[in-house]
């Protein structure tokens, strides 16, 4: 017996179907076929997508005079002890001279935020109680579609990154780095200070932002330059999985550390997991370009538990569409070959069959690993069964759905950022209400209305 979801106003809603094709885990992988982990002509999981992005030329080949327009930092831990993004942040906005927006909901609150360390930001510092009044952002249709709403989920995070492009844009800005509350750069081998020195590995501080401001702004189609989230690797619960089975998988460049060029035509980040992963493509996939992202070098991520159940559920549709759709950008040069699979739903069918596939060969492995301890081996299959749970309940239409009202999201998106240039997006949204302003930071300063820019 299969489950369907549907759209339903409260909890999950699960409903009997009149399917009774065998369910998930009574369909053994293809021995001796791994297609998931990168058959060039299948929909698949692909372990890496390094290939799309090219790296930033090496240091000293930029003109390093650009600066950043302002940083922003999503949060909802508590501020009372800054987070490690936020103290990178003060640190780079010290020496861009630029301004530090920090978005707060959940715990974090803006009268918790440090003050000593506001001192060290020149430009200010404003500090924004979400939720922001709902008329300040557009009303998204696929934050109403299932993929969005099947587990009622609370992500903000996605919002938080719009408000940043969309109060970038009012202020004039040409670039914005979005920088998470839990990254930090990597140290130098003698522990002093972070300054990326010859023979170093490359990470954000202040002259390799430099170097990535000046490489968005040299009138190349590069539209996005990222950092890689790694030591504890930036990947979702069945990508933890497969590392830790030995299986290949690499990170990729996220909205963690990425600093955006910022356009009238850009996209935004929708209200599902792996929403970054859904910016970037827009960004590459509409040119047929390679060279509209970029990578930087890496930074580190602070660890937390993968092997939740609650984290897997949340994660796992966001993970097929992202990679769904990836896996579209290897496909060839062709600019229109993804849009030609994008609303096909044997396309999906086929994308849902190949994570089932690879669900079944990784639990199969957990239980024929004798390595594994008795502990692991039970959170691991609890995590691999949550997501399968979720996958096995959504239906290939449903990415053709998302999709369809994302082309109308991002029409609707681009008409909001038009007008958000002559709107005084300050004094008639409520800000003024939900933002504290430190070290001499103002709307007028900001540029959200009318004044010193």
């Amino acid at each position: 017996m299969t489950d369907l979801l549907i759209e339903h106003p409260g909890p999950l809603v699960e409903l009997e179907s009149s399917d009774t094709a065998a369910t998930a885990d009574q369909t053994p992988p293809i021995p001796g076929r791994p297609a998931w982990d990168g058959d060039p002509g299948l929909p698949s999981h692909r372990p890496s997508h390094r290939d799309l992005v090219r790296p930033l030329p090496g240091p000293g080949t930029a003109d390093r005079s650009g600066r950043v327009g302002a940083i922003v930092v999503p949060t909802s831990r508590s501020l009372d002890d800054a987070g490690n993004g936020i103290r990178l942040a003060v640190e780079l906005a010290g020496a861009h001279a630029c301004q530090l927006v920090v978005l707060c909901s959940g715990r974090a609150r803006s009268e918790g935020f440090p003050r000593d360390l506001a001192g060290s930001c020149p430009q200010g510092v404003a500090v924004v109680d979400f939720p922001v009044g709902e008329e300040l952002l557009p009303r998204f249709a696929t934050s109403r579609r299932l993929l969005s709403t099947a587990l009622r989920s609370d992500r903000d995070l996605g919002d938080k990154r719009n408000l940043g492009l969309l109060l970038a844009v009012r202020a004039g800005l040409r670039t914005v780095l979005f920088l998470d509350d839990d990254v930090r750069a990597l140290p130098l081998p003698n522990g002093r200070g972070t300054r990326t020195t010859p023979g170093t590995a490359r990470t954000l501080d202040p002259d390799q932002l430099a170097d990535a401001v000046a490489h968005l702004l040299d009138g190349g189609d590069t539209g996005a330059v990222g950092w890689t989230l790694t030591d504890f690797d930036d990947n979702s619960v069945v990508c933890h999985t497969r590392r830790a089975l030995g299986m290949p998988q690499e990170q990729f460049i996220g909205g963690g550390a990425l600093l955006v060029k910022i356009t009238e035509e850009l996209p935004f980040f929708p209200r599902i997991y792996n929403e970054d992963w859904l910016f970037m493509f827009e960004l590459m996939w509409r040119r047929g370009n390679r060279g509209e992202l970029a990578e930087a070098g890496n930074v580190l991520q602070d660890a937390y538990d993968p092997f939740l159940p609650e984290r897997a559920r949340s994660e796992e549709l966001g993970d097929i569409l992202a990679e769904g759709l990836f896996s579209l950008l290897h496909r060839g040069d062709d600019p229109a070959d993804p849009e030609r699979f994008m609303k096909d739903e044997s396309y999906w069918q086929g994308v849902l069959e190949r994570r089932e596939d690879m669900t079944n060969h990784m639990l199969k492995m957990i239980e024929s690993t004798e390595t594994i301890a008795p502990e692991t081996r039970e959170r691991m299959t609890a995590v691999l069964e949550a997501a399968e749970e979720i996958r096995s309940c959504v239906r290939p239409g449903s990415f053709v759905d998302f999709l369809r009202s994302w082309s109308d999201d991002l029409l609707t998106w681009r008409e909001h950022l038009r007008r958000a240039r002559s709107t005084p997006l300050y004094e008639n949204y409520g800000l003024d209400r939900r933002t504290r302003w430190l070290s001499g930071g103002s709307p007028e300063r900001f540029g959200w209305v009318d004044g010193l820019q």
